[in-house]
């Protein structure tokens, strides 16, 4: 899979009652810079995921991005959901199942200490992900 490289927006449409619109964000994308209207972005928006690289490790900055993501899209829309994939938990790194949750564990600690200290109150749903494991399900 390639990576995302510029702001796209899929539009899923399936049938009458499967509908939705699909932003995607290259991970390093600054909304400040790019002059998106945060109220526009996530005013309607049911749910933010993001996806951690479980094997590009350490995950201080990527987990200091979801963070001041997190704020920007609360203060605009306090009801949005927030799901997190800990994606690549396929590898060789990654051989027993205890191993794919300690690092899920660790993920969300960190998490969890940076919500705490910038005084974010909001749930996150944790999901380990696999590129070769299509069992599973996020609805």
């Amino acid at each position: 899979l390639e990576s995302t490289d510029a702001v796209r927006c899929r539009t899923i449409a399936n049938n009458p009652l499967v509908r939705f619109q699909v932003l995607d964000f290259p991970g390093a994308f600054d909304f400040d810079e790019a002059g998106f209207d945060h109220v526009e972005l996530f005013a309607t928006c049911g749910a933010i995921i993001f996806v951690i690289d479980a094997q590009d490790q350490p995950h201080h900055e990527v987990v200091e991005y979801l963070i001041s993501t997190a704020k920007i899209a609360q203060a605009v829309n306090p009801k949005i959901h927030f799901e997190l994939f800990v994606h690549k938990v396929d590898g060789d790194s990654y051989l027993s199942d205890d191993h794919k949750v300690d690092i899920q564990r660790e993920i969300q600690q960190m998490i969890q200490q940076e919500l705490r200290d910038a005084r974010l109150s909001i749930t996150i749903s944790y999901y380990l992900t696999s590129i070769y494991d299509h069992t599973r399900r996020v609805v």
